[in-house]
């Protein structure tokens, strides 16, 4: 098992499984996993303002949701942790 801080040199030479245990979802919204690589429409708790966007995750040791605003894109805004709802509107691509 390993011990000792994580860097981002010593998380390269891990594999596949031994990241996963060591992989944190405390940057992902409990509302939206699952949902990566669906449209989403979404209702702010704080406004009450509706978004859509394609819901992307991030890599590494501790993964955020990302807002796409194309299918295409390669970058977003992290996604909020909590939403007043979230509606899918596209199922995932296949």
């Amino acid at each position: 098992m390993f011990t000792g801080p994580m860097t981002w040199e010593r998380w390269l030479t891990l594999t596949e499984s031994e990241r996963a245990p060591l992989r944190s979802t405390a940057g992902l919204s409990p509302q939206l996993i699952g949902l990566e690589g669906c449209r989403v429409e979404t209702v702010s708790d704080m406004t009450g303002e509706k978004e859509r966007f394609w819901v992307g995750r991030s890599s590494g040791w501790q993964p955020c949701h990302v807002m796409l605003k194309l299918i295409t894109s390669r970058g977003g805004f992290s996604a909020s942790k909590h939403y007043k709802s979230v509606r899918v509107i596209r199922e995932k691509r296949r």
